[in-house]
């Protein structure tokens, strides 16, 4: 009986030695798995956080822009406002019949009023 142990003995031990390296080499791949895993949703929440932070930065370029379109909106309003003469010049004409009342209207006005100004 102790000569059968003994003769078996090595085989146990080799089996024991083989299944403790599957074991050791399962416990690495599942740790380097485990570390691939943990680094890829760092990666994503990364890829995450950029894409938001590019979001953010996109909307509030379009807000800027949104609010530089309608400053020169507004501004060309008021230019256009200020330099574009007004519709019906006869009738400006025949209410200030008087020319020093026409000098006195804005500059822009007085400068339509020369350009269509007719000849007498």
């Amino acid at each position: 009986m102790k000569t059968t142990i003994r003769s078996q003995m090595p085989v146990v031990s080799r089996e024991w030695q083989k299944a403790e390296g599957t074991r050791q080499k399962s416990v690495e791949r599942y740790s380097r798995w485990k570390s691939e895993e943990r680094r890829f949703k760092q990666n994503s929440e990364d890829r995450r956080k950029i894409r938001i932070q590019q979001a953010e930065y996109q909307n509030q370029k379009a807000e800027s822009n949104m609010q530089q379109s309608e400053g020169r909106r507004q501004k060309q309003k008021r230019i256009d406002h200020h330099h574009h003469c007004p519709p019906d010049l006869d009738q400006v004409w025949t209410y200030s019949s008087d020319f020093s009342h026409l000098l006195t209207l804005s500059g822009a006005f007085y400068r339509c009023i020369q350009i269509y100004q007719t000849p007498s």
